[in-house]
């Protein structure tokens, strides 16, 4: 799937350009024992987050849940992707047209176990990103992936999480919950939620792509949706959020606003 993707350009789309996080199926559920589920019933956060920064025998055996996914990543060589290979997150920068954009890549299902978790799932988030942003200094602005949108996560991690990435991120792209939808907050965040993708999914099958236009600061998202009559993709409309051809339109997107500002401010001989 991912190299049909990536050849249905006109240009392919190189392989260290190909951006994906672990999700829930990913998780092999023949790995998760009692004591672990136990065990995370019963934590805090502080412990949780020393769980993962100390990356003990106790971490592991919570990540040989997603041996084959890693084993996945090796085989097809997106290496780039495995810059942590024991937790499985990476951050990446990538330039276009003078733009560094800067990626975060989570790892939101290491606790995942069975179904009903909504609201019960610890991430650690708080220091996966933290870890990751930091090392990501001199880009332009921030977007990162999480299998799991906000409302999934434990309360004491949820609340705090979510308005650290509304403040961090320009960008959050997230699926799970098999809905694509697009909310843009009044402080110029932008979430994008994905729909399914897979054949036997009983919800909405679809896809997005986005179009930011880096002279005028404009940014649109293109929803599309599987049509099962017709057997073939077609555009998603919302009434009164995109047009006729599924686009969503985000206006003027406040990081690029912020970029061209200060393009024109930094003129031959003058100083920003």
């Amino acid at each position: 799937m991912l190299e049909g993707a990536r050849a249905a350009f006109s240009t392919k789309v190189l392989k260290e350009n190909v951006f994906i996080v672990p999700g829930n199926h990913d998780v092999d559920r023949a790995k998760v024992t009692a004591d672990q589920t136990k065990w995370l019933a019963e934590q805090d956060q502080p412990t949780v987050t020393e769980l993962i920064r100390k990356g003990s025998l106790q971490w592991q055996r919570f990540m040989d849940r997603l041996g084959a996914y890693r084993d996945f990543l090796r085989r097809w060589e997106y290496g780039h992707l495995l810059s942590d290979p024991e937790r499985l997150i990476y951050s990446a920068t990538r330039s276009v047209h003078g733009v560094t954009l800067g990626i975060v890549g989570l790892n939101s299902v290491w606790a995942c176990c069975g179904d009903g978790e909504k609201g019960k799932l610890w991430f650690g988030g708080d220091w996966q990103s933290g870890r990751l942003v930091e090392q990501l200094s001199g880009a332009d602005f921030l977007l990162t992936l999480a299998h799991h949108p906000f409302g999934w996560f434990v309360e004491v991690e949820d609340t705090k999480l979510r308005i650290q990435f509304e403040r961090e991120f320009a960008f959050h792209l997230h699926g799970h919950e098999h809905l694509g939808w697009v909310d843009v907050k009044a402080n110029g965040h932008v979430r994008v939620a994905a729909a399914a993708c897979y054949e036997s999914s009983q919800s909405e099958n679809g896809y997005n792509f986005v179009r930011l236009n880096l002279d005028t600061g404009d940014g649109e998202v293109w929803l599309r949706r599987y049509d099962s009559q017709g057997g073939g993709w077609v555009p998603r409309v919302v009434a009164g959020a995109t047009n006729n051809d599924g686009m969503w339109s985000l206006g003027k997107v406040r990081c690029l606003q912020a970029l061209i500002a200060r393009a024109r401010l930094v003129k031959p001989g003058v100083a920003p």
